[in-house]
């Protein structure tokens, strides 16, 4: 210590100077210290974690088979299933095709049953009046519908049996059956 002091005696100038160029240098290698510093321990934290990986890897060696085999499953079963989706692919356009052309027929039938529709709202619209007008009529013929009429078709395939038996009748009706019953 006595050397150096005797060595720098008169020259406090020149050591002050030194340091002051030394100054930035001292700081650069201050934040490279740092920095190392902190790599150390970013290091020192990845190898323990690390460490806690492998380990809790090592642990659940079954779970992660188990999940590597239902993975190979489900690729397995994409792989089976591309033939399907191509071949549906495949046959997409005909299906869009027919399917464009059915619209319009359908379009055309639309053009076509409009107007036909449209000239039976009229008709239909009177069908209110119409069921009033007739709703007298329909209770006066009820009961001879139930009681004179009903019987009567009720009978008919017994009456059609009997009948049917003899040719020349068969013959006439088979000729203009409509005359006789209603089929």
């Amino acid at each position: 210590m006595n050397g150096l002091g005797q060595g720098l005696k008169g020259r406090s100038t020149d050591l002050r100077n030194v340091f002051k160029q030394l100054g930035p240098t001292h700081q650069d290698l201050a934040r490279v210290a740092k920095a190392v510093a902190e790599r150390r321990q970013n290091l020192a934290r990845l190898v323990h974690n690390y460490g806690q990986l492998t380990a809790t890897l090592a642990d659940k060696d079954h779970q992660i088979a188990d999940l590597v085999q239902a993975s190979n499953a489900v690729f397995r079963a994409f792989a089976n299933e591309n033939q399907n989706v191509s071949a549906a692919v495949a046959r997409l356009p005909g299906t869009l095709n027919t399917t464009a052309q059915t619209l319009q027929k359908v379009n055309t039938l639309a053009g076509v049953m409009r107007p036909s529709l449209d000239s039976l709202r009229p008709a239909f619209k009177s069908l209110n009046k119409a069921n009033k007008a007739v709703l007298p009529f329909v209770k006066e013929a009820a009961p001879i519908t139930r009681n004179q009429i009903r019987p009567f078709a009720r009978h008919r395939s017994i009456l059609r049996c009997k009948v049917a038996g003899n040719s020349i009748v068969r013959q006439y009706l088979q000729k203009s059956p409509s005359r006789w019953f209603a089929q």
